[in-house]
């Protein structure tokens, strides 16, 4: 039995506690609305349901408080489904394992379902307490709010009696909250031409995850990063710079919650061409700009520097290579094979390999004009194997 029964005040965490036991992922509604119906109608209330799938409860005042304004206590029943990667839970079927560790109740790999359980726990707690003196009370628990705040949309002007309505829905304790800043939805559509990938590409799969993610709202502010966005970023730059074709976009696992959270993980699949002529060295970019030239490639910045950045990572990840590594051209009807080489060895049959192909030989940079490069400019040189 969880510790968070022991927790006071116990007549708000039992109910929590109810909570957790019953799957309630947006979307998912039945379970908990037929929990709530159940437990409005066992207290001998008027307990309904409206036409977009809110709860609504009503008590009636004590005797003597007939005459005062009627209060609405509001929260949503929905919860927030995110596990950690390495947990194994379905929102669906699955209840919130709890725990508490030190001043903090936690669940065990997923979301806890305080927002806004704890709120809904609140409102039950009071409809329960027939020790207090209140007006007329009503409980509005409304559905799916995590994926737009559907129920509250939805609700129809007149259903509820109360003048007085205090949202239960709140983040720091002792703080009462007047206003809030609205927000805007955007549906945007990008139309495109699938085409089957070439015959001589591999797929690969590049996965993005371990962030911290955070609630986009909340810690909009503090800088983390956005894996939608970084792992955006990284594939449009392969699709520019490499031969490559994207195959799927896609997140670890559907998510309808993305509005309201900052992604921690995403996956791509590239297919691309798994050998190329590399002619590239940290600190020299002219062998790219030919090299890519060749290859009808556009620049990237007005400066000519073509695909300065390309050269400099291509290049370091080459060099790490065995020296015994070595790559067909790939290019259409070439035969030779290529590996990169020090300075001088094999330049010879290089500068010949890109005259073929209509690339340029140029001298050394550093002033040294005799010595011819063949697809790259000093330290390193692509060589043809014999």
């Amino acid at each position: 039995m969880s510790t968070i029964l022991q927790l006071a005040p116990q007549n708000v965490w039992k109910h929590f506690y109810s909570l957790t036991q019953i799957p309630r992922p947006s979307g998912h509604m039945e379970k908990i609305t037929k929990f709530l119906i159940d437990f409005g109608k066992g207290l001998g209330l008027e307990s309904f349901v409206d036409e977009v799938g809110n709860v609504i409860i009503r008590k009636p005042a004590t005797p003597g408080m007939e005459n005062r304004k009627g209060v609405i206590l509001q929260a949503h029943m929905d919860m927030v489904p995110q596990k950690n990667n390495d947990t194994i839970h379905d929102f669906t079927t699955d209840p919130i394992e709890t725990y508490v560790d030190g001043d903090w109740v936690k669940a065990k790999g997923t979301t806890l379902g305080a927002d806004n359980g704890l709120g809904v726990a609140a409102i039950m707690a009071v409809l329960e307490d027939n020790n207090l003196k209140h007006g007329p009370l009503e409980a509005l628990i409304t559905k799916d709010e995590e994926t737009g705040m559907y129920g509250a949309f939805g609700l129809k002007p007149g259903t509820m009696q109360g003048e007085i309505l205090l949202n239960l829905d709140s983040e720091d304790e002792g703080e009462l909250y007047i206003g809030c800043a609205g927000g805007l939805d955007i549906t945007a559509t990008l139309e495109y031409k699938e085409e089957m990938p070439m015959v001589d590409f591999v797929a690969r799969k590049i996965t993005l995850k371990g962030l911290r993610g955070g609630h986009s709202g909340l810690e909009i502010n503090e800088g983390r990063g956005n894996a939608n966005k970084l792992l955006a970023r990284i594939v449009h730059d392969l699709l520019i710079e490499f031969d490559s074709q994207l195959a799927s976009f896609e997140h670890a696992r559907h998510d309808p919650l993305a509005r309201f959270r900052q992604p921690r993980s995403r996956r791509r699949q590239l297919f691309r061409r798994p050998g190329r002529a590399v002619v590239l060295h940290g600190r020299f970019v002219g062998a790219a700009e030919r090299h890519c030239a060749g290859r009808g490639r556009k620049p990237l910045r007005a400066d000519g520097q073509h695909h300065a950045r390309a050269a400099r990572r291509y290049a370091l990840a080459r060099l790490r290579q065995p020296r015994e590594h070595a790559e067909p051209c790939g290019l259409p009807g070439c035969r030779d094979v290529l590996r990169l080489g020090e300075h001088g060895a094999g330049v010879g049959r290089g500068a010949r390999h890109s005259e073929r192909h209509g690339r340029q030989t140029g001298p050394r940079r550093h002033g040294d004009a005799s010595a011819g490069s063949g697809h790259a400019d000093a330290l390193s040189a692509v060589r043809v194997l014999p």
